[in-house]
Parts: C-alpha cells; structure tokens; sequence
C-alpha cells in the first residue's frame, strides 16, 4: 500500500544529553506536492507537443518518486560528529 512517510523526527544528542528533539509534520507537505504536480500537467502537455518520450521520462520519474517516498518509511539516519549525534527518523 502506498503511504508516504508523515513524520520526520530530528533528535540532537551532545555528550550523551538530548540537546533538541523536533518533529516535523511531513504530512504537511504532500498537499504542496500534490499541488506542484498539478501545475505541471500544462508544462507535460507542451512537451507532449514537440517530445512523446520526453512526457514518459517525467511521468516515470515522478513514478520512481513516489515508490521512493512510500518505501522511506521507517529509516533512519545517524550522522555522529566530534561532539554532537543526529538521529533522523521517518515515520
């Protein structure tokens, strides 16, 4: 089932202490997304005109994003410094 990713958690650790631990809403985002991709419809039409497989380029690409974003869900990342960890999760 598709479903993207709707949370990203930031968490800052220094010296062993949490220093931040932010959540982002994500599921903010999407309806942006959703938008932004309707404002390109007009654009794929044009290139429709002049390149078929130039509309089938961004129409798989867009495709591979989607099944990127659904699959992110539940990873993570550790990025460890000299003094401070960042954990971000996606949820």
């Amino acid at each position: 089932m598709f479903f993207p990713p709707s949370i990203l958690r930031v968490r800052i650790v220094r010296d062993g202490q949490r220093k931040r631990n932010m959540f982002v809403p994500l599921i903010l985002l999407w309806p942006l997304v959703l938008l932004i991709a309707l404002l390109m419809l007009p654009l794929m039409a044009i290139v429709a005109i002049f390149r078929r497989r130039g509309v089938w380029r961004m129409l798989k690409s867009a495709a591979r994003f989607a099944v990127f974003c659904s699959d992110a869900r539940g990873l993570h990342f550790e990025i460890h410094n000299a003094r401070d960890d960042i954990l971000l999760y996606l949820r």
